[in-house]
């Protein structure tokens, strides 16, 4: 049946007095309803459903944050970092002079940093020997008054005159009538049996010689007291010393397990140093075949002018 057959069919439905009645009425929405297209799917037309699903996807696309490539988004709460924070960042090594430091050269600024920021001890051994080393070869010249009966010198006193740079000079006088001259790493040295050259390798006199040498290098030298500390087990500062023998002392490093010298076991090792940290005071205490051994130097007039020959 076609859709006028269809028509003619369902406006022909009328009751007895030409009319339509209730039941006729819904049979022709019924056959209206059939001769109608079908449709794609119930309740809204689709294309008002698209027109929602459009409008809908737009106001969810404007709720959200623009986010522009190569740029932060910033809307984003940012989560907790696992990574560890950075480590404390050392602490400066500047250090401030005080007004009698003045002159301290930047080698030994360097060197003494841990004396001129006052650190606790106990002291690196290094550090206390790398510190006066420099010290003393910026000072230049001293005198030096070393009393002993623990080292190869010849017991009793002998006066020193020293120059510390280009290199180590030296004129060593005992009270036994005793001259040593040191001149680098060579040297002479005058007695009874005449002058004598420094040789390690050479004859009984040659060798004795170079003994004597060696034990005045220990405590003359800027590198002998370098190795001294250095062969310490700990070093201690003292940065308020008092001390009769040395009333302008700045600071006093006392180290203990310094080692065997020359033949003498050291028990303990203590020095005074003036404000640029150049040597005042020296005392060696130790034992020697289970004898005690004492050996004390008294420095002074750093910078003087001396009557030193010239180097060769």
């Amino acid at each position: 049946m076609d859709a006028t057959e269809w028509n003619n069919h369902c406006v022909g439905y009328k009751d007895a007095s030409g009319g339509h009645s209730a039941v006729m009425r819904a049979g022709m929405f019924l056959c209206a309803a059939l001769l109608l297209p079908p449709l794609t799917g119930c309740g809204p037309l689709a294309s008002q459903l698209e027109e929602r699903a459009s409008a809908e996807a737009s106001a969810t696309q404007a709720q959200r944050p623009s986010v522009v490539m190569g740029t932060p988004d910033t809307s984003v709460t940012a989560t907790p970092s696992t990574q560890r924070p950075s480590a404390t960042p050392a602490p400066s090594a500047r250090v401030t002079l005080a007004a009698n430091q003045a002159g301290m050269t930047a080698p030994v600024q360097k060197a003494c940093a841990a004396l001129l920021r006052r650190e606790a001890s106990p002291l690196a051994p290094e550090a206390a020997g790398e510190c006066i080393e420099q010290a003393m070869i910026a000072g230049g010249t001293y005198r030096a008054a070393i009393e002993t009966n623990g080292t190869s010198l010849p017991g009793g006193e002998h006066q020193a005159q020293v120059r510390t740079s280009p290199k180590v000079s030296a004129v060593v006088t005992g009270d036994a009538g005793t001259e040593l001259r040191i001149d680098g790493g060579s040297g002479e040295l005058t007695g009874r049996n005449g002058t004598i050259v420094v040789d390690p390798k050479g004859g009984p006199d040659e060798r004795s010689a170079a003994i004597v040498m060696e034990a005045a290098q220990n405590v003359l030298n800027p590198a002998g007291l370098k190795e001294l500390f250095r062969g310490a087990e700990s070093v201690t500062v003292d940065y308020a010393p008092q001390s009769a023998d040395a009333p302008d002392a700045a600071v006093r490093l006392t180290s203990f397990g310094v080692g065997t010298i020359q033949g003498v076991d050291t028990v303990s090792l203590e020095l005074l140093v003036d404000p640029l940290y150049r040597p005042l005071r020296l005392v060696i205490i130790g034992t020697a075949q289970a004898i005690p051994a004492l050996t004390s130097v008294a420095y002074e007039g750093w910078g003087e002018q001396l009557a030193l020959p010239p180097s060769s």
